[in-house]
């Protein structure tokens, strides 16, 4: 780990002065208590405020706005994920990094640490490498379709997004981190839509996802709708979900972060719809909206870009 610069220092310390006027307001108010026995008290309150551990569960749970390259080189989060290391990893810190795509050109992209360990023991081959799930903070500044026509015919898998879009990000991707530092996994993905079965999404929608399969080398996606608000809301049927099950931590300890731009900052728009994998009905597939609501829209609308890639 880089040594911590003098701002880093002061904000430890504010740490600490917190934790100390913490202990006094409580030890302040007990009753019984004589004043020369403070100090023993509020020294073992702090003692008792264990630093986090590095564990994946732990650190789920902290919530912090830093760029991790300012600490870290790509190599040494690397090296630290994979020993199942994730302190001084919190969720909502994040990588910036210059990609360039066949779709969108050249960009800079603020990845934002989503998860630790979201996938670990999914899948029919199991996954066991740790890892560090990462989404853009606002969606890449070229919007695309989820096919050519409103149609979800072949679901997710069959979609022009899955097979032309992604992979084209997907090398972008690799290109800017290096392949050796993206996990390539397997995921249990949506391959048929029934058009004459009503959707879970309910509203009169019909059409919904009938099959599934688990999908090999997958380096991007883009994310379900548990993922993001904790549960189905416009999806079609379970096979909508997978193992994309649970909440990403990012969008638990802070809501907000489900809002996006287009573009690094929101440059081209500060607030944008953004795509996501479940199929909403015969003609629509879900995203998040401009306006902050759970909605669909019909396959053929260009809207934002917003995957996730994993990080090891």
């Amino acid at each position: 780990m880089a040594t911590k610069t003098f701002s880093q220092q002061l904000a430890d310390l504010e740490a600490i002065k917190l934790d100390i006027k913490n202990a006094l307001s409580e030890v302040y108010n007990m009753s019984n208590v004589k004043f020369s026995d403070y100090a023993d008290i509020i020294r073992a309150m702090i003692a008792s405020r264990a630093p986090l551990d590095n564990t994946a569960g732990a650190w789920n749970g902290a919530y912090q706005r830093k760029n991790l390259l300012s600490e870290f080189t790509l190599a040494q989060l690397s090296t630290k994920i994979a020993a199942g290391d994730f302190s001084g990893i919190p969720i909502g810190s994040y990588i910036e990094m210059a990609m360039s795509s066949t779709l969108g050109g050249s960009e800079t992209v603020r990845w934002l640490v989503a998860g630790h360990d979201y996938f670990l023991h999914c899948g029919d081959t199991e996954i066991t490498a740790h890892h560090t799930v990462l989404v853009p903070e606002d969606c890449f500044k070229t919007t695309a379709k989820m096919n050519a026509s409103n149609t979800t015919a072949n679901a997710y898998v069959g979609s022009y997004m899955y097979t032309d879009v992604l992979p084209a990000y997907a090398t972008a991707v690799a290109n800017a981190f290096g392949s050796s530092h993206i996990l390539s996994h397997k995921d249990l993905l949506s391959t048929a839509m029934t058009a004459t079965l009503d959707s879970m999404a309910g509203g009169g929608l019909v059409g919904a996802s009938s099959s599934w399969a688990w999908q090999a080398s997958r380096t991007i996606d883009l994310m379900s709708e548990p993922m993001v608000y904790g549960t189905m809301v416009c999806s079609s049927s379970l096979y909508d979900v997978g193992c994309g099950k649970s909440q990403l931590p990012l969008f638990a300890l802070n809501p907000e972060m489900i809002q996006c731009g287009l573009g690094l900052n929101g440059g081209t728009s500060a607030r944008y719809y953004w795509w996501l994998r479940a199929v909403a009905s015969s003609a629509h597939f879900a995203l998040v909206n401009y306006y902050g609501h759970a909605i669909s829209h019909g396959a053929s609308h260009a809207n934002g870009v917003r995957p996730f890639i994993l990080f090891k």
